[in-house]
């Protein structure tokens, strides 16, 4: 038989300190000019708990609670943006605290870990500091003040997410021609790629 080899992505991907669907992803993503969001999503990803979700119910946090609740909402976007879910609201966190530079005080008005937000900062910056080693004519910095991704580079991130996560997609069973026993068995259903 053939003995196995490492193919010239799976080199590059080694390179990187992250999982390797991780790695793929921002491979990937040099080549559709997405690099600096996905180093961004796939550094936000590997931090735990970027966002605070609980709070005491007492009324003046009820009220800052919807303030941030309305805030992650506006962070969704719209169209193509609003399609890309939660990461695109990673990434306008993650943009909003390095553009306005307050560090903590803005953690704690938008429900942001701040020790989550150095610990992205720090991986954004390794990430970056490998993308520049590794291919010298990218010179890719860590920008403050990146501006959100367009309507279609928001379309490639999705494209390039999916090839990381191919294994956690799913789509909902059609039971539209089904007999009464297996509509009410499979109603709530999903299918993978790997049924």
């Amino acid at each position: 038989g053939q003995s196995p080899h490492i193919t010239n992505l799976g080199l590059t991907m080694s390179q990187f300190p992250v999982s390797p669907r991780y790695s793929k992803m921002l491979c990937l993503s040099h080549q559709y000019g997405c690099l600096p969001y996905m180093v961004t999503i796939v550094s936000a990803l590997s931090v735990p708990e970027m966002f605070i979700n609980s709070w005491n119910a007492n009324e003046q946090e009820t009220h800052q609670v919807e303030q941030i609740t309305s805030i992650r909402r506006a962070w969704t976007g719209q169209g193509e943006c609003y399609l890309l879910g939660d990461l695109m609201v990673l990434l306008r966190a993650i943009g909003a605290y390095e553009y306005t530079n307050e560090g903590m005080t803005f953690c704690e008005h938008n429900g942001l870990r701040y020790k989550a937000m150095c610990e992205i900062r720090k991986l954004r910056q390794q990430l970056t500091n490998i993308i520049n080693t590794l291919c010298h004519d990218i010179n890719l910095c860590l920008n403050p003040q990146l501006p959100p991704p367009t309507q279609q580079q928001s379309r490639l991130l999705r494209q390039l997410v999916l090839t990381g996560f191919g294994d956690h997609v799913a789509k909902k069973i059609n039971t539209d021609n089904m007999n009464a026993q297996d509509k009410k068995k499979l109603r709530y259903a999903y299918q993978t790629p790997l049924c």
